[in-house]
C-alpha cells in the first residue's frame, strides 16, 4: 500500500513531466509534491509493518489517487493549450496555483503518527501465533497429499555426503505444500536416523535475523547471550554444525537478501545441512552461489488433485467430473483445493450439493467473487499477491482483466504496459529495449508461480506467445482489482443489466480503468457510467465475443476526453457507425479495433498526436485514409490483412521516427521507399506481390544497418517465379539477410543456394510451388534455429533424406502436395524436438520412416490424401498413448 501511495502521484507526475517538459513554477510545485510524498514513505512503511488499521491506509490512498487524477487532468489542460504564448502562460499560472492547493491538501492528509497506538498494531506474540496458525492450517490442508517423487529427490539430497550439497531448497507458490513437505521430511525415518537434531524455524516476511538465530540456538539446546552480536550468534551456530550432524529447516524465506543475511550459519564441513522453503524460484536457484540443490513444487496434476479430494472425504461420492472441476478451479494447489471443498460442506442433500457446487464453479467470475467459499479460498492465496513488488501487482491486475479463455497474448500485455508507461519507469541498460523489460517482469511473475508462460514457436517480437492464469489466479486478480479499485469490470449477463455491485461494490477512490463486456447487451439498457465519471476514465475496454452491433446509445465518446487507452474488440460497425468523438481524446496512446468489422478508418485519427499503438486488425477489408504519417509518436502499427485507400494511392509512412514495429505491411498499398525514413524500425512483417523492385527495396532496408542487430523481418513473397538469373539473384540476396526470421516464398525456384549462404537466424520457412529438383533437406537441416518448415508443391524429386543430428530445433514439419515423392529417409537422431507433423497428398509415399519411431517428442500427426499402405504402417512400433493421429480423406 505504501508503494502505491508513492507511485500513484510521484511517478505519475514524473512521467507527465517528461511528456510535456514542464518548466518553471509548475515544475517546482511537482518537485515539492514528490519530496513531500517521499518524506512519508519510511514512516508509512514502519506503520504498515506494524499492521496499522487498514481503513486508515485506504482513506489516505484514496485521497492520493483522487488528487493524482486531478493533477493529470491539469497537466493535460496545460499541454493542449493553443492560441499563443499569452494563453499558455495564463494556463501555467493557474496550474501552479492548483498544484499549490494539492500540496497543502496532501500535507493536511499527512497521518498523525502518534495517533496510531498499540491498538493499531499486532502484538509480536500474536504475529508469532499467526505463523504457527499458518503452519497448522497448511499441515491440515495437506495431510492427505503425498509428493512421492519430490520426497524421494529431497531424501537423496539430505543423505548425500558432498561439500556441494550443504543447502537444499524447496520452492513453490503459496499453498503448494512446501512447509508440510519439510515437516514430513523431518519426521521421515531416514532423516531421523541421519540427523539427531532437526529444528524448524519460521522466517516469514517480517524478517528478524537475531530472533531467527536465537530460535535456532534454543532448539539446539545452546545458550544465546543477550550481549552477543548477530554475527557472534551466527558463527556460534556454524561452529556447532561443523561439530555435530544436524539439519536446520528455515521456513519461508522471502528474498535472496534475507538468505544472504542468514548464510553466516553455514557449516564449513559437509556433516550438517540447511533446508529452506521459499515462494521464489529464483531465490532457491541462486542461493549459496547457485550451488543449492533445488526442488520446485508444481501444482498437482488432475489425477493427484482428485486423489486429494477422495482422501479428504473418503465417504464422498461427488463424482469424477465434479472433482476435476474443483481441482481445475483451484489451479491444482492443495491448500486451495481443501479450503474450497471444506467451505462448500453443508447440510444439503448430496444431489443438491453437487448441483450447487457445479453451478457456482461455472458462473462468471464477477458473480463467483461474491460467494463466501470462493472469497475464503482467495484469502488463502492473497499473500502471494500482497507481497509482490508494486509494479508486479499492476501487471498481475492487468492480466486478470485482459485474459480470455485462460490465456492472453504477451505482446498485448506489453502494449498495455507501454501505453500506461509502466515499463518506462525502469532505466534501460545499454542495448536493452522496453520489450526486454516487459519480458523480465512477466518472467518474474512466472518464477513466483502466479503465471504460466508459453514460448512462441516462432519468436519474432516477443519470446513468449501467451501468458496464462489459472481460474483461481484470475479470480484473485479480479478480486484485487475490485478491492483496490484499480480496474472495474462490467458484465451484461443473461440478458440483464449489469450487477449493481459489479461496478462499484467497494468503497474507495474513483477508478480510472473500466472494462465492459457487451455479450448480452440489448438496446435500452443503461450505460454503467455517469457523465461526470467519464472525464476521469483513462482506460476503456469494450469487448464482445458475439459480434455485437455497436449500441446506438454509445454514438458518442466525446466526454471521455482524457483517455489513454481505448479498445474495441469484436464489434460489428456495419449497421451503426463508429462512435464520434474518439479524436477528442487528444492524448490517446493506444487505439485498437482488433477483430471488429469496420469498413473505413476515420481521417480524424490523424489528429491523435500522442498515439503510441494503432491496431487495425479487423476482419474485413478496410479503407485507410492517408493520415497515418501525422502520427508522429506512433511506435507500433498493425495493419489489417487486407486494406485499400480511398483514392487508390499509396499510404505514406515517411517521417515516423518512433515507429518500431509494423505488422501486415503491404508493399502494394504503401510507399516502400518510406521504410528508409523509419530509423527505429525493429520488426517488419510485410507482403510483396511479385514486384522485383519492391523486393529489392525491402532487402536494401533490411541490410541498411549491418552493425545494428535491431530489425527483425518476416516477409511473404507471392507470385515470384525465379526463371531469370536477375530474379534468382534477388532471392539469394534475401536469403542471406541476417535480419530475416520468417520467409513465405511462393513461386518457382528450381535450385537453392548452399546452407552457408542462408541467414542463420531463419526460424520459419515456407516453400510453395518451388519445383525444387534437388533434395531441400540437405540444405535446410543445417539451419541452427529453424523451428517450422513447410514444403507445399515444392519438390519434384523422388527421395528426401533427414540426416542424423539434422534439424536440431525443428518442431513443426508439413509435407504437402509432393506427388513424386516415393521415399522418405529419417536417420536416428534427426529432428529430436519435432512435435507436430502433417503429411498430405504425397500419394506415392508408401512407408512410414523408421527413424520417426525414435522421435519421442512427436505428439500430433495429421494425415490426409495418403495411400492405405502408408496409413497402415504408421502405428507400428509407436507409443499410441502419446501420439494424437488424425486421418482425413
Amino acid at each position: 500500500m505504501v508503494d502505491s501511495l508513492v507511485f500513484s502521484l510521484s511517478e505519475f507526475l514524473q512521467l507527465l513531466d517528461v511528456d510535456f517538459r514542464l518548466k518553471g513554477t509548475v515544475k517546482s510545485k511537482i518537485d515539492e509534491l514528490r519530496t513531500e510524498l517521499r518524506q512519508w514513505e519510511p514512516k508509512l512503511k514502519e506503520l504498515e509493518a506494524g499492521s496499522i488499521n487498514h481503513e486508515d491506509i485506504r482513506e489516505i490512498s484514496g485521497g492520493i489517487t483522487e488528487l493524482s487524477y486531478g493533477a493529470g487532468d491539469k497537466l493535460i489542460y496545460i499541454a493542449e493549450a493553443d492560441g499563443g504564448k499569452f494563453k499558455k502562460f495564463i494556463r501555467y499560472v493557474r496550474a501552479a496555483k492548483y498544484f499549490d492547493r494539492i500540496l497543502r491538501r496532501i500535507i493536511d492528509m499527512r497521518p498523525d503518527y502518534s495517533s496510531f497506538t498499540s491498538e493499531h498494531r499486532h502484538d509480536p506474540s500474536a504475529a508469532e501465533e499467526d505463523v504457527r496458525s499458518r503452519n497448522v492450517t497448511t499441515y491440515v490442508a495437506h495431510e492427505f497429499v503425498e509428493r512421492e517423487e519430490e520426497t524421494k529427490q529431497l531424501l537423496s539430497y539430505l543423505v548425500e555426503e558432498s561439500e556441494h550439497c550443504q543447502v537444499i531448497a524447496i520452492s513453490g507458490i503459496g499453498g503448494a505444500g512446501k512447509t508440510t513437505l519439510a515437516e514430513r521430511l523431518l519426521e521421515h525415518p531416514v532423516v531421523r536416523i541421519h540427523y539427531r537434531g532437526r529444528p524448524l524455524v519460521p522466517v516469514s516476511r517480517k524478517f528478524h535475523r537475531r530472533k531467527i538465530f536465537t530460535a535456532i540456538l534454543e532448539k539446539l539446546d545452546q545458550p544465546s547471550g543477550e550481549n552477543d552480536s548477530e554475527e557472534d550468534l551466527g558463527k556460534r551456530i556454524s561452529k556447532y554444525l561443523d561439530k555435530y550432524k544436524r539439519l536446520i529447516v528455515l521456513d519461508d524465506i522471502w528474498s535472496l537478501d534475507d538468505w544472504e543475511f542468514l548464510k553466516v550459519i553455514l557449516p564449513r564441513s559437509c556433516k550438517s545441512k540447511i533446508l529452506f522453503t521459499t515462494r521464489l524460484k529464483q531465490v532457491a536457484e541462486n542461493a549459496n552461489r547457485g550451488l543449492a540443490r533445488c526442488v520446485h513444487l508444481k501444482s498437482l496434476t488432475l489425477e493427484k488433485g482428485c486423489e486429494l479430494l477422495k482422501k479428504k472425504d473418503p465417504d464422498s461420492t461427488m463424482g469424477e467430473d465434479l472433482q476435476k472441476k474443483i481441482v481445475n478451479f483451484c489451479g491444482g494447489l492443495p491448500l486451495t483445493i481443501v479450503s474450497f471443498s471444506r467451505s462448500m460442506v453443508g447440510n444439503h442433500p448430496l444431489v443438491k450439493w453437487k448441483e450447487m457446487v457445479s453451478h457456482r464453479l461455472n458462473c462468471a467470475s464477477n458473480r463467483r467473487l461474491e460467494l463466501p467459499e470462493v472469497r475464503k479460498t482467495l484469502e488463502v492465496l492473497a499473500s502471494s499477491y500482497d507481497n509482490l513488488p508494486y509494479i508486479l501487482k499492476l501487471f498481475f491486475l492487468f492480466m486478470g482483466v485482459l485474459q480470455e479463455d485462460l490465456r492472453i497474448e504477451v505482446e498485448k500485455l506489453y502494449l498495455f504496459w507501454l501505453a500506461e508507461r509502466l515499463i518506462s519507469l525502469k532505466p534501460l541498460q545499454r542495448g536493452e529495449r522496453l520489450l526486454d523489460v516487459a519480458q523480465s517482469y512477466v518472467t518474474e511473475l512466472a518464477e513466483r508461480g502466479m503465471v504460466d508462460l508459453e514460448e512462441d514457436e516462432v519468436p519474432t517480437i516477443t519470446r513468449f506467445k501467451y501468458g496464462q492464469l489459472t481460474e483461481i489466479m484470475r479470480d484473485l486478480s479480479l478480486f484485487k482489482n475490485k478491492e483496490e479499485c484499480f480496474f472495474k469490470v462490467v458484465e451484461f449477463e443473461d440478458g440483464n443489466q449489469p450487477m449493481p455491485d459489479s461496478f462499484s461494490s467497494l468503497p474507495g477512490p474513483r477508478t480510472c480503468r473500466v472494462a465492459i463486456n457487451f455479450d448480452e447487451y440489448k438496446e435500452g439498457y443503461g450505460f454503467p457510467l455517469e457523465d461526470d465519471e467519464k472525464m476521469h476514465i483513462r482506460v476503456l475496454l469494450f469487448s464482445t465475443k458475439k459480434k455485437q452491433i455497436w449500441p446506438l446509445k454509445l454514438s458518442s465518446l466525446a466526454k471521455f476526453k482524457y483517455l489513454k487507452v481505448l479498445l474495441f474488440n469484436g464489434f460489428n460497425f456495419e449497421l451503426t457507425i463508429l462512435p464520434h468523438g474518439i479524436a477528442t481524446a487528444a492524448f490517446l496512446r493506444y487505439l485498437s479495433f482488433e477483430d471488429c468489422i469496420l469498413q473505413e478508418l476515420p481521417s480524424s485519427i490523424g489528429n491523435l498526436k500522442f498515439l503510441y499503438i494503432l491496431d487495425l486488425r479487423v476482419q474485413n477489408t478496410m479503407i485507410i485514409p492517408n493520415v497515418l504519417w501525422k502520427l508522429e509518436k506512433i511506435r507500433h502499427l498493425y495493419f489489417p490483412l487486407s486494406f485499400e485507400t480511398p483514392d487508390g494511392t499509396k499510404l505514406t509512412l515517411n517521417g515516423l521516427k518512433e515507429l518500431e514495429t509494423i505488422t501486415n505491411y503491404n508493399a502494394k498499398m504503401c510507399n516502400v521507399e518510406d521504410l528508409f525514413g523509419l530509423p527505429n524500425l525493429q520488426y517488419l512483417a510485410s507482403t510483396v506481390d511479385g514486384n522485383l523492385e519492391e523486393v529489392e527495396c525491402i532487402i536494401r532496408r533490411m541490410t541498411m544497418n549491418p552493425d545494428v542487430d535491431l530489425l527483425r523481418t518476416s516477409i511473404k513473397i507471392k507470385n515470384f517465379d525465379c526463371y531469370t538469373e536477375e530474379r534468382h539473384s534477388v532471392f539469394r540476396k534475401l536469403l542471406a539477410c541476417e535480419s530475416l526470421r520468417v520467409l513465405h516464398m511462393e513461386g518457382h525456384i528450381c535450385r537453392m543456394p548452399p546452407y552457408h549462404k542462408f541467414s542463420q537466424n531463419l526460424i520459419k520457412f515456407e516453400f510453395i510451388g518451388s519445383e525444387l529438383i534437388e533434395d531441400p533437406m540437405k540444405t535446410l537441416e543445417e539451419l541452427p534455429k529453424l523451428r517450422e518448415l513447410v514444403l507445399d508443391d515444392a519438390f519434384i524429386g523422388k527421395e528426401i533424406v533427414c540426416s542424423a543430428s539434422g534439424f536440431v530445433e525443428l518442431k513443426l514439419l508439413r509435407l504437402l502436395n509432393l506427388p513424386h515423392l516415393k521415399n522418405w529417409v529419417v536417420k536416428g537422431g534427426a529432428m529430436p524436438k519435432l512435435s507436430t507433423l502433417a503429411i498430405s497428398k504425397c500419394r506415392k509415399l508408401e512407408m512410414w520412416p523408421e527413424g520417426l519411431k525414435t522421435v519421442r517428442g512427436l505428439r500430433e500427426l495429421k494425415v490426409s490424401g495418403m495411400s492405405q499402405n502408408f496409413k497402415n504402417c504408421i502405428s507400428k512400433g509407436r507409443d499410441q498413448d502419446k501420439l494424437s493421429i488424425k486421418f482425413e480423406d
